[in-house]
């Protein structure tokens, strides 16, 4: 089976590995250039170096272009497998293989369609995540399901926790979907759209605190944007304040929202929300200002200080 593998950051390289694992015949791996986008943080493994380890012929490429079209034409694939891949494929592109294109998304499809399926899914407070292997069509995550596989979200989890869960995966999945296509067994499942939505994209400073919101959400946040994404952040006397950890408490701390309440060796008491009927008590275990790492009781002297 001839493969044109689309790839990108460590679930690319895990699908590469697992592929080369089976001696699978990649004859072009296409991945995104490191610096495709400006404001990202690069912590993820490079498929291109993957690539070069293993002899597989690589491209950087932001999008597709008509050469590309061409070019796959010419190789002449099988199937075309896209993981991590952040960009729509062309349907002039994704009709070319005789088995079909097929798309690994790590979130439990119909739900959490596009964007960062992960750091919305532990925003929302859900506590079942995924990965789905389905086929490409024109719409983003939006093909038949071939098969998926569900995880368990715990409440101290953190998005890179969830992350690493997904990514174990990631071989079994590659491998099994090969296989059922391979040997004819595949029974897709169409999706019911009416039970999904699309997530858009997420950037920076989509991460502030709105410390109105209950407690739970202001900690989903946190979590969700743990290291190495970019963390949740509030303000101080107009410094950026980056919330790196934080705890739900059961100690019962009511108040006005984003007032600091408490200073302790294990961090700082936030209140949250308007509901003063109910603990709204946050506890921030460590901050970052400037890149530089504190533990908030260091940096915070003064109770009562409130945060924006």
């Amino acid at each position: 089976m001839r493969i044109v593998l689309f790839a990108h950051e460590n679930s690319g390289v895990k699908a590469l590995q697992e592929l080369k694992r089976n001696e699978r015949d990649i004859v072009r791996t296409y991945t995104h250039p490191p610096n495709m986008d400006t404001h990202e943080k690069i912590w993820y493994e490079s498929v291109t170096k993957e690539c070069k380890k293993y002899n597989v012929p690589v491209v950087e490429k932001i999008s597709l272009t008509e050469q590309d079209e061409k070019e796959i034409q010419h190789l002449a694939p099988d199937i075309i497998l896209s993981i991590g891949w952040r960009r729509l494929i062309p349907k002039t592109i994704f009709q070319i293989p005789r088995f079909g294109s097929v798309n690994i998304h790590g979130g439990l499809l119909p739900k959490y369609r596009g964007f960062s399926p992960i750091n919305w899914a532990i925003i929302n407070g859900e506590t079942e995540i995924g990965i789905t292997a389905h086929y490409i069509v024109e719409d983003v995550d939006a093909g038949d399901i071939i098969l998926q596989r569900k995880l368990s979200v715990n409440v101290d989890e953190t998005a890179y926790d969830v992350y690493k869960k997904i990514l174990s995966q990631v071989p079994d999945v590659v491998t099994n979907t090969l296989s059922l296509i391979e040997k004819h067994r595949v029974k897709p499942k169409k999706q019911n759209h009416t039970k999904g939505f699309i997530c858009t994209r997420r950037f920076p400073d989509d991460g502030k605190i709105d410390w109105s919101q209950d407690r739970t959400k202001v900690y989903n946040l946190v979590r969700a944007l743990s290291d190495p994404f970019p963390n949740a952040y509030c303000f101080y006397n107009e410094k950026k304040i980056y919330i790196k950890k934080a705890k739900l408490t059961n100690e019962d701390f009511r108040g006005m929202q984003g007032r600091i309440c408490s200073i302790r060796d294990d961090g700082v008491i936030v209140t949250c929300g308007n509901d003063h009927t109910k603990n709204q008590s946050v506890l921030i275990t460590e901050i970052a200002i400037e890149d530089k790492i504190f533990k908030p009781r260091d940096y915070f002297k003064k109770l009562w200080l409130q945060l924006t």
